[in-house]
């Protein structure tokens, strides 16, 4: 997120709240990752359907969960960048951007 003019742009709430991170619930684990007993938990927020957090297994590495997070995540920024913009509710710019977006292990 860089906040100045020439890089931003109104977006509803749905579309904002994609991009949320909760850093200090994940503690040192990757965006998209919980630690369960002796494995990882990869969990994924959707705007599009009822029940928003959605549960993408177990695995036996942080790295696999945070792989499989990331997929999933990507899909899911790319469907609400397309439901907005056929809705013009989204910029061409704002639709590319998300189009475009990567979720890094950094996140």
């Amino acid at each position: 997120k860089i906040y100045e003019p020439s890089k931003c742009c109104l977006v509803p709430t749905n579309v904002n709240t994609l991009f949320v991170k909760k850093n200090k619930n994940r503690g040192e684990l990757p965006i998209g990752v919980m630690k369960n007993h002796d494995n990882f938990m990869a969990l994924c927020s959707n705007p599009i359907v009822q029940n928003n957090k959605i549960y993408l297994g177990t695995y036996k590495t942080s790295k696999e969960a945070f792989m499989v997070y990331k997929i999933y995540k990507e899909y899911i920024v790319q469907q609400v960048a397309q439901i907005e913009f056929d809705k013009n509710n989204i910029s061409t710019e704002c639709y590319n951007a998300m189009m475009k977006y990567e979720v890094e292990i950094t996140d």
